[in-house]
């Protein structure tokens, strides 16, 4: 195409206007050049762009519905799809994705034991962070459910449906395997033994075959002080399991041995799954140990190939002279050299792997130690608190008791003082026609001054309340005085 006449044919376009150019196209289109009529294909088209579709180019890109399905916060398209003696599991809806739900069945949802039992499973599994273990959200209230806890929900089958269903090929039933032992190991370094371990616990992911395990429902952990007594299925439990309460890593490693003598694995791995059916004592003792012995499984095979194959060709460079003997020396040399490679690779990775858990023991350890320090330190400030407060207990008691003391002695002054004005207005001033009467007067005059004058002189001394007590002291004490009779003091007679 002749680019030159295009930008003729857009120019003309502008100059001209749509009708003339109408025109001036109808003349070459009489044209017989093949050029030219290409050239004005691409000009009618860009005339049909130019007037009948839009020029703002203002719009921008989305989504042309504004509703967006299960973005809310709460579950929604809840459907159960399996019941239990005791739990009920569903799938549900929530911000775009599928989620699993288990709760309690109706009748048993108000038992503190199976809620206690449910929220066990909840604080096992919502610390696991493992691509072969279900990853747990936490625990919610779910209308219709009740308290349920919130799970990732794993489209796929069951290792028990797909072992019946017998689609899956040794590689792949091999690859399930060793991914079902990193998880079980990673558990028990987590300090948590399943004690249910089953194909109908171990779910296969629809895409890649992936392994997930699930159902921490009889799970226990040395943390844990409820839920003790023996538990689990009993084709899939070893025999120490049924009758001790105690969760023992050990009890996982046979159920292994079960379930990896169901999957139908090879002849080679005959020996591992006889070891893990051993008594407690002979058994596998932990799982790096029955890992390190499932991958000489998966190694032995080619190794046996390998084998033979430098037999053949060591048979065969054996006919051959001087030189193919070299050769095969030469070659041998070479294959040991990445034997003792691939050893020491084996060995550092177990080293690696070691370092990495006592790594993660410390970590565990320097934790709780933290931990023990900081109630420690607390504990110590809380006696700090109450040894001041105890303290400042006694002062403000010894105070206290001071005041009071000096009170009562304030009070003892004050009868010494009002009986002593008593007596001195009794003295030599007593009426013989109506001494009673007289003295009376007089001594509720002078009484009241003596009364004042030592309030007034006391006043620096005592607070407001100290003061109240001991002003009604007073007053009380000049009542007694004044209702006794003069005869009892002892004096009038002596004034007559």
């Amino acid at each position: 195409m002749d680019w030159s006449k295009l930008v003729l044919f857009v120019t003309a376009i502008e100059l001209l206007g749509k009708k003339q150019f109408c025109v001036w196209l109808f003349f070459l289109q009489t044209l017989e050049s093949r050029t030219i009529k290409k050239t004005i294909f691409v000009a009618q088209i860009s005339i049909m762009e130019t007037t009948d579709m839009p020029t703002d180019d203002t719009s921008n890109s989305g989504y042309l519905d504004d509703a967006f399905e299960g973005l809310g916060r709460t579950f929604t398209d809840i459907t159960i799809f399996r019941q239990s003696e005791f739990n009920v599991v569903a799938r549900a809806k929530r911000y775009g994705r599928w989620w699993l739900l288990k709760g309690l069945r109706p009748e048993l949802a108000g038992q503190m034991a199976y809620r206690q039992w449910l929220r066990k499973e909840m604080e096992l599994m919502v610390g696991l962070q493992h691509p072969a273990i279900v990853s747990t959200a936490g625990m919610e209230q779910v209308d219709g459910l009740g308290e349920c806890i919130v799970m990732e929900y794993v489209e796929g089958k069951t290792l028990r449906q797909m072992l019946d269903e017998g689609s899956t090929t040794r590689a792949q039933r091999r690859k399930m395997a060793s991914d079902l032992l990193e998880a079980v190991e990673y558990l028990h370094a987590m300090g948590i033994v399943h004690r249910d371990l089953k194909p109908q616990n171990v779910m296969v992911t629809a895409n890649g075959l992936h392994v997930k395990l699930v159902d921490f429902g009889l799970a226990d952990s040395d943390s844990h002080t409820l839920l003790k007594q023996p538990a689990g299925t009993p084709k899939y439990m070893s025999p120490e399991q049924k009758k001790k309460a105690v969760a023992d890593v050990r009890n996982d490693i046979y159920s292994l041995g079960v379930i990896l003598g169901q999957m139908d694995l090879g002849g080679t791995y005959g020996p591992l799954i006889k070891r893990c059916l051993l008594p407690a004592n002979r058994r596998y003792q932990n799982l790096a140990e029955m890992r390190r012995d499932f991958l000489r499984c998966e190694l032995r095979p080619r190794m046996a190939a390998a084998c033979l194959m430098a037999l053949g060709l060591l048979l065969l460079l054996g006919m051959m002279g001087q030189l193919a003997w070299q050769l095969r020396k030469q070659r041998d040399v070479a294959r040991q050299q990445e034997h003792q490679l691939m050893v020491q690779d084996k060995t550092m990775e177990r080293q690696q792997k070691r370092v990495a858990s006592l790594e993660q023991e410390a970590a565990g350890a320097k934790e709780q130690q933290d931990e023990q320090l900081r109630t420690i330190a607390t504990l110590a400030d809380s006696l700090a608190r109450i040894t001041v407060s105890n303290k400042q207990m006694r002062e403000r008691q010894e105070t206290e008791g001071a005041r009071r003391k000096a009170v009562e002695k304030l009070k003892k002054d004050a009868e010494e003082m009002l009986r002593r004005a008593y007596q001195k207005v009794g003295e030599g001033r007593i009426d013989k026609v109506d001494p009673q009467r007289k003295i009376g007067i007089f001594f509720s005059v002078t009484i009241e001054e003596e009364k004042q004058r030592f309030l007034n002189r006391i006043r620096p001394e005592v607070n407001d309340s100290e003061y109240m007590e001991i002003s009604v002291y007073i007053g009380n004490y000049c009542e007694q005085l004044a209702n006794m009779n003069w005869g009892e003091l002892g004096f009038c007679n002596d004034n007559k």
